[in-house]
């Protein structure tokens, strides 16, 4: 079984605190767009095998989906033993959720191969545990996040969406960008009114003015390349920049297809030793989605 495993942006991101567990608190409007990891499921194997064909994603145990495999299987009470090919596309160390996406993409996976075992109920009771963005990619389109982002909620988006997104070779960290946070006393985003506003009613403008994220100044302090790329999307004609999760992607909301694929080449171009991941991409309904 193969199916795409969508990315995510954090439209806007707001952090509330850190709890006493050590987590953060965040309120979070997510969008899955069309950049996509391919996951593959086969049955055999040696227990659960996990394979990468991207060197610096660890595989075997390390990977958060032989844990989600593990998981499911345990909790369901099989003994059987499954293989999983990850083919990446989405850059690691980005915020763009790739490793949550793939995850996810294995649950609803194991959950149709074994649909006759409680699968569903089994899938929605562990993809927190897997990971605080598992639970939104598995449905993907247009959510607020709350909690420390295990609680979704839909929202409406009557607008199409176009990005373009470039990746530094500098990965963040998601502990060292909240240690950073931490010390700046960062959480500031007031935006969200505006931004659901602009996506339910279709205003692509009301929506890119109201990009933002906790974390840009701290993450972009300690990165200055980021406010190069911010500024380079900008000046090529994104009508709003700012950081996806912790970083280290910036992404431009673009007007239109055309407009977005234009700006890629130029970005690429004019950028090649100061950006490693340059691509387009546009929001989409689901998460997850069986490749046919």
């Amino acid at each position: 079984m193969r199916l795409r495993a969508h990315a995510k942006l954090n439209l806007g991101l707001q952090i509330l605190g850190r709890r006493s567990d050590g987590y953060h608190e965040i309120r979070t409007v997510l969008q899955s767009i069309s950049l996509h990891d391919a996951v593959t499921l086969t049955p055999g194997g040696d227990g659960v095998t996990v394979e990468c064909d991207d060197p610096r994603v660890p595989e075997g145990e390390a990977n958060i989906c032989h844990r989600a495999s593990r998981t499911f299987l345990e909790r369901a009470g099989i003994d059987d033993a499954v293989t999983v090919r990850i083919s990446k596309r989405i850059p690691a160390g980005a915020g763009l959720g790739g490793a949550s996406a793939d995850a996810a993409a294995i649950l609803v996976a194991l959950s149709e191969t074994y649909s006759d075992r409680e699968a569903p109920e089994i899938v929605e009771q562990i993809a927190p545990q897997i990971g605080a963005d598992v639970p939104f990619c598995l449905a993907g389109g247009t959510a607020l996040a709350t909690g420390i982002g295990e609680h979704t909620e839909p929202l409406e988006r009557n607008c199409p969406l176009w990005f373009v997104i470039a990746k530094p070779p500098r990965d963040v960290g998601t502990a060292w960008a909240y240690g950073l946070a931490d010390r700046a006393g960062a959480g500031e985003y007031s935006a969200e009114d505006d931004l659901r506003r602009g996506l339910a009613r279709g205003d692509a403008a009301l929506v890119a003015q109201s990009l933002g994220n906790a974390f840009w100044e701290p993450v972009a302090t300690e990165l200055p390349e980021l406010r190069g790329i911010r500024e380079r999307l900008m000046a090529i004609g994104a009508l709003g920049a700012t950081l996806t999760g912790s970083g280290s992607a910036v992404y431009g909301l673009f007007p239109s297809a055309n407009s977005a694929e234009r700006a890629a080449l130029e970005l690429a171009a004019a950028n090649a030793a100061r950006i490693a991941f340059v691509t387009v991409a546009r929001a989409v309904p689901r998460g997850v989605v069986r490749e046919l």
